[in-house]
């Protein structure tokens, strides 16, 4: 029977404590937990405001203290819903940007809060586009336009009072040259924050497999952000986006001169020499012994980037490459 007009809504559920023994554990669980909190922001605003602040924070200390784990997460994590995937995608990249462009503690968590709710006006519909092949109808074109506005609304009625926070939210794909929506802002007008959210958001989506497309080799998809012609970038912004992920970054797969494939595992001090393991030998079966690999070594200098397909694993076989 179909509730009446005057039903009373079941409390918004509460978010389950956090219980990973890997940052593979850990990202797919702030997901669930983001899903949970973008279903109905309104049925409960104490509990929105808070469960988003506190996945915020978990991102942030996951940042902080697994850096290398948080990035291969963010390239192995399944996902069934792309809308909140995405949303924490982009959020962990924003926390882990921020040391590296000097943002404050404030600054950080209120961007990172932005990120995890930036699309809260269009969840389904960015569902649905994720499987969709063809253009926008003008409906849906319509709601991409104005998602960033309607955002604010919803998030001022879910109990969001952070000015700032609804700012970033209202202005995160405004462009520097005024081409960007919803308002056409262009230069100093746009936040900061907002500025950062977006590249963030543009290059997430890059590396997220669609139903059209695989997700892009990280290599191919900085290289579009770095050489991006249509739009002009804050090349602080773009430089910071590069260095912290790098050209072969944790969770990514490279083919070694030996021919066997390896996974990265951690980025040291020269971003072509990162720290790997074997998961594929030369013959192309997989790897009984896995091997660390010395990447400044001739007969294992990195050949290529490869994608995930060419090691055909189960990420939680390589989970326990990054433990919290």
């Amino acid at each position: 029977m179909a509730a009446g007009p005057n039903a009373i809504e079941p409390p918004a559920p509460r978010l389950p404590p956090l219980q990973a023994d890997n940052a593979l554990q850990a990202l797919e669980q702030q997901i669930r937990r983001t899903a949970t909190l973008l279903e109905n922001p309104r049925r409960d605003g104490v509990v929105f405001v808070s469960g988003v602040e506190r996945v915020a924070g978990e991102l942030i200390a996951l940042a902080d203290r697994h850096p290398d784990g948080l990035v291969a997460s963010l390239l192995l994590v399944p996902f069934g819903d792309y809308a909140p995937a995405h949303s924490v995608h982009v959020a962990a990249l924003c926390a882990k940007l921020a040391p590296r462009l000097a943002l404050s503690t404030e600054e950080r968590h209120c961007l990172v809060c932005a990120a995890l709710t930036m699309n809260v006006a269009m969840v389904s519909l960015q569902n649905m586009l994720h499987h969709q092949e063809h253009a926008l109808s003008d409906a849906q074109h319509q709601l991409m336009r104005e998602h960033p506005l309607l955002g604010v609304t919803l998030l001022r009625e879910a109990g969001v009072t952070d000015l700032r926070w609804l700012a970033i939210v209202a202005s995160h794909h405004e462009e520097l040259d005024g081409s960007g929506y919803p308002q056409g802002l262009q230069g100093d007008v746009i936040d900061p924050l907002a500025h950062i959210l977006h590249l963030a958001d543009i290059t997430c989506a890059k590396l997220m497999p669609r139903s059209y497309r695989p997700a892009l080799v990280p290599s191919v998809a900085l290289g579009q952000l770095f050489r991006n012609e249509d739009h002009h970038y804050e090349q602080r912004v773009t430089t910071a986006i590069i260095k912290e992920l790098g050209v072969y970054p944790p969770g990514s797969f490279v083919r070694l001169m030996s021919g066997e494939i390896a996974v990265v595992v951690k980025t040291l001090t020269r971003a072509t020499t990162p720290d790997v393991i074997t998961v594929r030998d030369a013959d192309g079966q997989p790897s009984r012994s896995p091997q660390h690999r010395d990447t400044t070594q001739p007969s294992y200098l990195i050949e290529q980037a490869v994608s995930p397909h060419a090691a055909n694993l189960r990420p939680g076989a390589l989970a326990r490459l990054w433990p919290v």
